[in-house]
């Protein structure tokens, strides 16, 4: 038998069983009635670059195996866990129910800034087409809305790389809570002590110790100002 191509790889089916062999981080990606296949493509990339559960391909979003979203996936729908749904506010909801926060990346006018954004996890990002956006139905589902600023002559950039961005800022701040355990136990301090002398509640710190609040900058600040006096 001969060996496949890397064409004829990057064209073959998604082998799900490939879909466990690495641990995957709380955060689900849903995609709103996407067109170009080029920009799915991208999305699988994305996705395998910081690992994410799950995306879900839904409404009008193409699905793999196409050329155009091989040729930018380099493969990777291989073995990112993806599904197919008929609805992106279908799937937004049944996700919210399951306790996940639901992120749009969309510019509205309370959009903040990925790095002003308290995430908490599980988490649901959902990114919409170029051109149409995240739908209506699906913000009125969200509980906040992340934008990139843009400092050059657009107003926007590509669906994909503002998703890559916003993956990059929460993994940075993924796991930050043993850190800031391990500063709070040297210097002694109990939780209730540490949230009086930062301004952070207790019930935050809690979460982020426990892995399931990713604070915004400005909170991580006022921890770590207080843990390195």
């Amino acid at each position: 038998m001969r060996a496949l191509t890397s064409e004829e790889l990057r064209m073959a089916k998604p082998d799900r069983k490939l879909f466990p062999a690495l641990p995957r981080n709380p955060v689900a990606v849903v995609v709103d009635n996407f067109t170009s296949g080029y920009n799915v493509g991208a999305l699988f990339r994305a996705a395998d670059a910081f690992s994410v559960e799950r995306l879900y391909l839904c409404g009008s979003t193409p699905e793999p195996p196409k050329p155009r979203i091989a040729k930018t996936s380099r493969g990777t729908e291989r073995w990112v866990p993806w599904e197919a749904r008929p609805d992106a506010a279908g799937v937004v909801a049944e996700l919210r129910g399951r306790g996940y926060q639901v992120v749009a990346l969309e510019l509205t006018d309370e959009s903040v800034p990925p790095w002003e954004a308290d995430f908490s996890f599980p988490v649901c990002l959902v990114v919409g087409d170029e051109m149409t956006g995240v739908s209506q139905e699906v913000l009125n589902l969200a509980d906040m809305a992340v934008a990139v600023p843009m400092m050059g002559m657009g107003n926007s950039m590509n669906a994909a790389a503002a998703l890559a961005i916003v993956l990059y800022e929460i993994f940075l701040r993924l796991r930050p809570g043993a850190e800031i355990r391990r500063l709070r136990l040297r210097k002694g301090m109990s939780l209730r002590e540490l949230g009086d002398k930062s301004g952070v509640s207790y019930s935050t710190i809690c979460e982020v110790e426990r892995g399931r609040h990713c604070p915004s900058h400005k909170t991580l600040r006022r921890l770590l100002s207080v843990l390195r006096e």
